[in-house]
């Protein structure tokens, strides 16, 4: 059986490498995919001992992004306190701000049952808090996600049809 067609040395040659350039162009075809972050948010009216927020993440993974704005802010500024427990363990980190609108990028590995609480309290006691808009952006581990392999073929398909 020959597998390489030609009956001469150049035609052979030329058969080889048309073979090569149409497997050169399909190395090139590459598909990218976006993986979303996933959004955490919440609003709290009146929050109830500080508390505008509690997510239990549900898969390892890592918070990327957040942000919060209260509509009624005091002059003073407020304390907002973000508590990660795993297990028994617990990690803090708090902040002051007397802006209304506040982000922060925190980058932390997150752990399957990992509870985020953030907390709100005025500076100055008596001052009052009300609502709170609170939002984070979380992105799974790889291993977490589902996968959906596609030939360049059906992309390319797809593609066309949008």
């Amino acid at each position: 059986m020959k597998i390489i067609k030609g009956d001469t040395l150049e035609e052979q040659m030329k058969f080889v490498d048309m073979v090569l350039d149409r497997l050169n162009r399909r190395k090139r075809k590459v598909a990218k995919g976006l993986i979303t972050p996933f959004p955490i948010s919440n609003f709290v009216d009146f929050p109830v001992e500080g508390v505008v927020l509690k997510y239990m993440f549900p898969a390892n993974g890592q918070l990327l992004y957040g942000g919060m704005f209260i509509e009624q802010m005091p002059k003073d500024g407020v304390d907002i306190l973000f508590t990660l427990q795993v297990d028994n363990n617990y990690k803090s980190e708090s902040m002051f701000t007397k802006n209304n609108t506040f982000t922060i990028r925190p980058n932390i590995d997150i752990y399957s049952g990992s509870r985020l609480t953030v907390t709100v309290t005025p500076k100055v006691e008596g001052n009052e808090i009300s609502s709170v808009w609170t939002s984070f952006l979380w992105a799974p581990e790889m291993k977490e996600l589902v996968i959906k392999k596609v030939l360049i073929d059906e992309l390319e398909k797809i593609g066309e049809e949008e």
